[in-house]
């Protein structure tokens, strides 16, 4: 079950990514997938496990922006939001 709270910000984060991918850019693209970290945290409710996952998170985006932001926006942004239609279709 996800609630109101994780649900509207799995929205948030799918629309800012979709904005992120029509805009080019890479910046907003990288503060949407933190929102989606954030709603994931609220989401899994285990506090134990958001800050064990925090760093990790945070070096993925690092690896993304250094690797595949110029060519990988649109096709990170699919993949992200197919996660979030997943989540939000239990």
């Amino acid at each position: 079950y996800v609630t109101r709270e994780a649900a509207d910000l799995f929205h948030e984060a799918a629309l800012a990514m979709q904005k992120a991918v029509i805009s080019g850019n890479v910046l907003s693209f990288i503060q949407a997938d933190k929102l989606l970290d954030e709603a994931l945290a609220i989401a899994a409710d285990n506090s134990f496990a958001a800050r064990v996952a925090a760093p990790l998170q945070t070096h993925s985006r690092r690896f993304w922006f250094r690797y595949k932001a110029d060519t990988g926006l649109a096709e990170s942004a699919e993949h992200h939001v197919a996660l979030i239609r997943s989540i939000l279709d239990g």
